[in-house]
């Protein structure tokens, strides 16, 4: 497991959200020089509004160069800190965000910075899945899926994007699906979190259900070793 601190499952990893142009904002600076001193590591991503002139996919390019300008040197990718990307913010067009999204992973992968494709609307959830099944195809390394325990999908996209040797950000949190049973989200998050620990590949638990993710460890203390915590952290 990626370093631990604390009460706990106080991990060293912090996902995050920031407005536009804000990392060059003295105060984020300082949050992400104080991590980054203290062994975390950290993923950042865009706040997801979506202009009309649909320029902010440049911002995930700056992204790439903070994250490579701030990496813990780790040789290892997955042990450094990341970036997250959602799919609708970088055009209005499905071609064009696809051939967009295409260019900026194979920018990080040169930058050796791994990129969450991050989930948004229950409606892009297939294109989401369709669109890490692709980058699996073509071998890229650097590129994860965020899925949430919210959706009745769930089971079936962790099961086959194990089966190709892929990485999943699994969440349970601020999010929205087509499940609104808490006991049956919790079950799933729970069920599905043991596969990925079980893969022994590299994984995300993203959630704040402390209790979760304690039962988790003590089951599989030995296995957590290529799993990675998140919390949230919204910064204005």
């Amino acid at each position: 497991m990626y370093q631990c601190i604390g009460l706990l499952f106080l991990c060293y990893f912090i996902k995050f959200i920031i407005t536009k142009n804000i990392l060059e904002s003295k105060s984020v600076q300082y949050k992400i020089n104080k991590i980054t001193k203290n062994n975390f590591i950290f993923s950042i991503s865009l706040l997801p509004y979506f202009n009309k002139n649909n320029i902010d996919y440049f911002e995930f390019y700056k992204m790439i160069d903070f994250v490579s300008n701030n990496k813990n040197n780790y040789e290892n990718i997955y042990k450094n800190s990341k970036i997250s990307i959602k799919i609708r913010q970088l055009a209005k067009i499905q071609e064009e965000q696809q051939v967009i999204l295409e260019n900026i992973i194979e920018y990080a992968n040169k930058k050796n910075v791994f990129v969450w494709i991050a989930c948004v609307l229950k409606d892009d959830l297939n294109i989401e899945y369709n669109t890490y099944l692709k980058f699996l195809n073509k071998n890229y390394k650097n590129v994860g899926l965020t899925l949430a325990s919210y959706n009745s999908s769930i089971n079936t996209k962790v099961d086959n994007i194990l089966k190709l040797k892929g990485h999943i950000r699994l969440v349970k949190g601020y999010y929205y699906g087509d499940i609104n049973d808490y006991k049956m989200i919790t079950n799933l998050y729970y069920l599905n979190a043991i596969k990925l620990i079980e893969s022994k590949n590299f994984h995300t638990l993203a959630t704040h259900d402390f209790e979760l993710l304690n039962k988790l460890k003590k089951e599989y203390n030995s296995d957590f070793n290529n799993i990675e915590l998140a919390f949230f952290l919204y910064i204005f």
